[in-house]
């Protein structure tokens, strides 16, 4: 659950969101200076600056990551230090036991990734299906069980598409290539059932840290947080 404390500030609200995992705050380069954010720094956007994201310290010396929103304000994500990594983020690639191959595993798939000389040695794709190969298509192919690549339009959905033995073949560079191997149900609700332990086990070790001090309300920001909330002010609750 986290909540989301919005005060208006004519047109450019500002708002400060909190998370299990930390700080989200929305709003001006100034409104985010004033809580000790990228001081005497080149926000994203402007000359000089970096092209997607600034990363600096908070007051706390906590790593902040400032990226330009489209509606022109700046997004400031804070992740708090000793927050168990997220279950849903993607593994690291590990070795696996075809040559120049390397695999990960995820809810629904066994992914590989590898060259194209790599994946076809290992039995993993065969050359002609590879995406930008003559009849297929340029970034993505899609596999069905029996080994009949798709080849109808993009948004058409295939009812084996997904089965297990289906793969997805992706163009990730030049000379690489990925491909995911559907797993079948029964594997499916293994991971899932392994991922929702993981969630809870996760969830536990948070609510046992305690929850730092807002930086709109540190004392060493009283002058900028005063500013920030001479507006209207209204909470409200949203799942994080």
């Amino acid at each position: 659950m986290a909540v989301k404390e919005f005060t208006c500030t004519g047109d450019r609200p500002f708002s400060y969101m909190q998370y299990p995992w930390g700080d989200f705050i929305e709003g001006t380069k100034l409104q985010l200076q004033s809580l000790g954010i990228g001081v005497d720094s080149v926000f994203p956007g402007e000359e000089g600056g970096p092209k997607r994201k600034l990363r600096t310290l908070d007051p706390r010396g906590w790593k902040v990551d400032v990226c330009l929103q489209r509606d022109g304000r700046f997004g400031a994500s804070i992740h708090f230090p000793d927050v168990p990594e997220s279950p849903y983020t993607l593994p690291a690639w590990a070795p696996s036991p075809f040559p120049g191959v390397r695999f990960r595993r995820t809810g629904y798939v066994d992914e590989y990734i590898g060259t194209a000389e790599a994946l076809v040695a290992a039995g993993l794709a065969i050359d002609a299906h590879l995406p930008g190969r003559p009849g297929m298509r340029k970034q993505r192919v899609t596999v069905l069980p029996d080994g009949t690549p798709l080849n109808g339009p993009p948004t058409a959905v295939h009812p084996m598409a997904r089965a297990a033995g289906a793969r997805r073949i992706e163009r990730v560079s030049k000379t690489t290539y990925s491909v995911s191997v559907y797993v079948n149900d029964n594997e499916r609700e293994r991971r899932k059932k392994e991922l929702d332990i993981k969630v809870n086990v996760r969830e536990k070790v948070i609510a046992s840290l305690p929850r730092p001090d807002r930086l709109d309300r540190l004392s060493g920001h009283a002058q900028g947080g005063a500013q920030l909330r001479r507006g209207h002010l209204r909470l409200v609750w949203s799942r994080g």
